[in-house]
Protein backbone atom coordinates (compact mmCIF):
# COMPACT_ATOMS: atom_id res chain seq x y z
CA UNK A 1 0.00 0.00 0.00
CA UNK A 2 1.61 3.03 -1.04
CA UNK A 3 1.36 6.56 1.07
CA UNK A 4 -0.42 9.37 -0.28
CA UNK A 5 1.89 12.28 -0.48
CA UNK A 6 0.02 15.63 0.66
CA UNK A 7 1.77 19.20 0.26
CA UNK A 8 0.98 22.56 2.30
CA UNK A 9 -0.17 25.51 -0.25
CA UNK A 10 3.27 26.64 -0.37
CA UNK A 11 5.10 23.12 -1.02
CA UNK A 12 2.46 23.10 -4.16
CA UNK A 13 3.54 26.42 -5.81
CA UNK A 14 6.90 25.37 -5.16
CA UNK A 15 6.56 22.15 -7.49
CA UNK A 16 4.09 24.49 -10.12
CA UNK A 17 6.82 26.66 -10.02
CA UNK A 18 9.79 24.28 -10.30
CA UNK A 19 7.56 22.30 -13.08
CA UNK A 20 7.39 25.99 -15.25
CA UNK A 21 11.17 26.65 -14.89
CA UNK A 22 11.78 23.18 -16.16
CA UNK A 23 9.46 23.57 -19.09
CA UNK A 24 10.78 26.83 -19.86
CA UNK A 25 14.79 25.42 -20.00
CA UNK A 26 13.48 22.62 -22.24
CA UNK A 27 11.90 24.50 -24.41
CA UNK A 28 14.58 27.11 -24.62
CA UNK A 29 16.86 24.51 -25.19
CA UNK A 30 15.00 22.57 -27.89
CA UNK A 31 14.30 25.53 -29.63
CA UNK A 32 18.06 26.84 -30.83
CA UNK A 33 18.81 23.03 -31.50
CA UNK A 34 17.89 23.15 -34.85
CA UNK A 35 19.26 26.35 -35.30
CA UNK A 36 22.03 25.40 -34.35
CA UNK A 37 22.33 21.95 -36.73
CA UNK A 38 21.61 24.67 -39.32
CA UNK A 39 24.22 26.53 -39.10
CA UNK A 40 26.87 23.75 -38.30
CA UNK A 41 25.94 22.70 -42.27
CA UNK A 42 26.01 26.02 -42.84
CA UNK A 43 29.87 26.13 -41.86
CA UNK A 44 30.85 22.86 -43.47
CA UNK A 45 28.57 23.59 -46.80
CA UNK A 46 30.60 26.72 -46.94
CA UNK A 47 33.37 27.85 -45.01
CA UNK A 48 34.57 30.86 -46.47
CA UNK A 49 31.37 32.61 -46.81
CA UNK A 50 30.48 31.22 -42.66
CA UNK A 51 33.72 32.91 -41.58
CA UNK A 52 32.20 36.05 -43.34
CA UNK A 53 28.82 35.66 -41.76
CA UNK A 54 30.63 34.94 -37.76
CA UNK A 55 32.68 38.49 -38.63
CA UNK A 56 29.25 40.30 -38.65
CA UNK A 57 28.80 40.69 -35.20
CA UNK A 58 32.12 42.16 -34.87
CA UNK A 59 31.60 44.50 -37.80
CA UNK A 60 28.06 44.79 -38.87
CA UNK A 61 29.25 46.26 -42.77
CA UNK A 62 30.39 42.69 -44.13
CA UNK A 63 26.41 42.43 -44.77
CA UNK A 64 27.61 43.78 -47.40
CA UNK A 65 30.23 41.31 -48.66
CA UNK A 66 27.44 38.25 -47.81
CA UNK A 67 25.14 40.49 -50.05
CA UNK A 68 26.53 41.89 -52.96
CA UNK A 69 26.77 38.41 -54.48
CA UNK A 70 22.98 37.55 -54.06
CA UNK A 71 20.33 38.39 -56.91
CA UNK A 72 18.77 41.72 -55.53
CA UNK A 73 15.44 40.29 -54.28
CA UNK A 74 17.58 37.59 -51.91
CA UNK A 75 19.71 40.58 -50.91
CA UNK A 76 16.85 42.29 -49.83
CA UNK A 77 14.99 39.59 -47.94
CA UNK A 78 18.44 39.15 -46.27
CA UNK A 79 18.89 42.78 -44.95
CA UNK A 80 15.44 43.10 -43.45
CA UNK A 81 15.91 39.31 -41.90
CA UNK A 82 19.13 40.36 -40.45
CA UNK A 83 18.27 43.23 -39.28
CA UNK A 84 14.87 42.14 -37.75
CA UNK A 85 17.02 38.86 -36.22
CA UNK A 86 19.61 42.01 -34.63
CA UNK A 87 17.09 43.65 -32.91
CA UNK A 88 14.96 40.72 -31.45
CA UNK A 89 19.13 39.48 -30.39
CA UNK A 90 18.81 42.88 -28.65
CA UNK A 91 15.68 42.64 -26.73
CA UNK A 92 16.43 38.35 -25.91
CA UNK A 93 19.50 39.37 -24.33
CA UNK A 94 17.89 41.46 -21.88
CA UNK A 95 14.78 38.74 -21.64
CA UNK A 96 14.91 38.96 -17.89
CA UNK A 97 14.45 42.87 -17.92
CA UNK A 98 11.16 43.17 -19.42
CA UNK A 99 7.84 43.02 -18.31
CA UNK A 100 5.42 40.44 -18.41
CA UNK A 101 3.65 42.29 -21.26
CA UNK A 102 7.07 43.08 -23.18
CA UNK A 103 8.19 39.16 -22.84
CA UNK A 104 4.55 38.41 -24.28
CA UNK A 105 4.77 40.44 -27.05
CA UNK A 106 8.56 39.25 -27.82
CA UNK A 107 6.98 35.82 -28.56
CA UNK A 108 4.76 37.49 -30.54
CA UNK A 109 7.01 38.80 -32.19
CA UNK A 110 9.19 35.99 -32.67
CA UNK A 111 6.63 33.80 -34.18
CA UNK A 112 5.69 36.62 -36.59
CA UNK A 113 9.37 36.79 -37.69
CA UNK A 114 9.52 33.11 -37.65
CA UNK A 115 6.26 33.06 -40.75
CA UNK A 116 7.70 36.38 -41.83
CA UNK A 117 11.33 34.32 -42.89
CA UNK A 118 9.46 31.10 -43.79
CA UNK A 119 7.09 33.43 -46.29
CA UNK A 120 10.90 35.06 -47.72
CA UNK A 121 12.46 31.55 -48.13
CA UNK A 122 9.63 29.80 -49.86
CA UNK A 123 8.93 32.40 -52.44
CA UNK A 124 12.56 32.67 -53.49
CA UNK A 125 12.02 28.50 -53.75
CA UNK A 126 9.27 29.50 -55.61
CA UNK A 127 10.94 32.03 -58.00
CA UNK A 128 14.05 29.76 -58.41
CA UNK A 129 16.28 31.96 -56.88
Amino acid sequence: MTKKTTFKKSEKKDIEFSKELIKFYKQMLEGPASSIETLAEIEEKFPDEYSIFKNLKDDPSTINTIVDKAPQDVKDALVIIMLKASNLGVKLSKLFDLTVEEKKQLARDLRSFGKETEGKLNKLIKDGT
